[in-house]
């Protein structure tokens, strides 16, 4: 699973590159995006009466307001907000000027089907795809939400699960590459030597915030240049809140979750947990991070929480805004009560 990075880990970064704030965690549901995320949309930056501005947007799938610190704090988050800004028009310049620049965003591709087995790792840790198809499995095989998970369907092992509370998902296994963004030979030079001029007449404070930011952009992108594309097999669960997808690897250690269908202040979380997994613990503290320059979110209480696993599915309504849902630390028991595996969240 992957996510478009929020606008609060874009302003972070930028703003104290060393702070790597809060690494979406692979079990959490997401969107798979462009490359590069750099682009600040619905952004306000309304001074207070101390000066300390505060920015709202969407924030991690959900309204959120970012109030920093101090306005030690607030100085790092303008620059950070300045940096980008200035990224960000050196990259369209360049795009403009060089169309072949410019990341292509991934399409769906026609839709494929085919009657091969998966791979006995996906096989081995979902009860469902092991037994033969019932009449209500064949059915879903001309489902629409199909189209949308990618790559080639393993049509014959479609399943329809339950929760516990008897809300239906599909899960599906599919195999393909992921999408990866290679630029093209000379584009970051061409970004990099615009960047420079747009600098030209800036402090330097501001020159060496960019330039270093930059750098790291760069240096993640010509990483890319080495990262695997071999196709795999991924697992997808699929429900009316959302869908989350993930390979086998993940799904063992960590599950495969979603979060939405939020209703004021409380969110569904739906996931897709491994054979054995008989139930979850959920565990919240009373306050969510924003980052190391931002106030922290704070809620009335702690919040734990057990949930029955039922056809591998879980469901819990839990009262957290959509990103703070994912849980910092899940405790998984068999059917015996006995502890079979703590995630925590992965700070990075």
């Amino acid at each position: 699973m992957t996510r478009l990075p929020t606008l609060q880990d874009e302003l972070v970064r930028a703003a104290h590159r060393r702070e790597r704030w809060r690494r979406l965690r692979s079990w959490r549901a997401v969107v798979a995006g462009a490359a590069i995320a750099l682009t600040i949309s619905g952004v306000s930056l309304a001074a207070t009466g101390s000066r300390v501005p505060v920015i709202s947007g969407l924030v991690g799938g959900g309204a959120d307001t970012l109030v920093p610190k101090s306005p030690a704090a607030a100085r790092r988050v303008s620059l950070g907000a300045t940096v980008l800004a200035l990224i960000n028009r050196a990259n369209e310049d360049v795009f403009a000027a060089q169309p072949r620049c410019r990341p292509p965003m991934p399409r769906p591709g026609r839709f494929r089907v085919t009657h091969a087995r998966p791979s006995g790792g996906v096989l081995r840790l979902v009860r469902a795809l092991r037994r033969p198809p019932s009449r209500a499995d064949v059915r879903t095989r001309s489902d629409r939400a199909l189209r949308f998970v990618g790559g080639e369907v393993y049509i014959d092992y479609v399943r329809r699960l339950a929760a516990a509370g008897g809300e239906r998902f599909l899960v599906v296994v599919s195999h393909g590459s992921r999408h990866i963004f290679r630029p093209r030979p000379g584009c970051l030079q061409a970004q990099h030597d615009r960047l420079v001029s747009l600098l030209a007449h800036r402090g330097p404070r501001l020159r060496s915030a960019a330039l270093t930011e930059f750098s790291h952009v760069r240096r993640g992108q010509e990483h890319n240049l080495l990262a695997a594309t071999a196709p795999r097999d991924t697992i997808a669960l699929i429900g009316a809140g959302g869908s989350g997808m993930t390979d086998a690897r993940t799904l063992r250690t960590h599950g495969a979750f979603a979060a939405g269908g939020a209703s004021g202040a409380a969110t569904t979380l739906t996931g897709l947990l491994p054979d054995g997994v008989a139930s979850i613990t959920l565990d919240y503290p009373s306050s969510a991070t924003r980052g190391r320059d931002f106030k922290p979110v704070r809620y009335r209480t702690a919040y734990r929480r057990t949930v029955r696993v039922h056809d591998n599915v879980v469901t819990a309504h839990v009262p957290r805004r959509p990103q703070d849902a994912f849980p910092p630390r899940m405790i998984w028991r068999d059917a015996h009560g006995r502890v079979i595996r703590v995630v925590r969240e992965d700070h990075g």
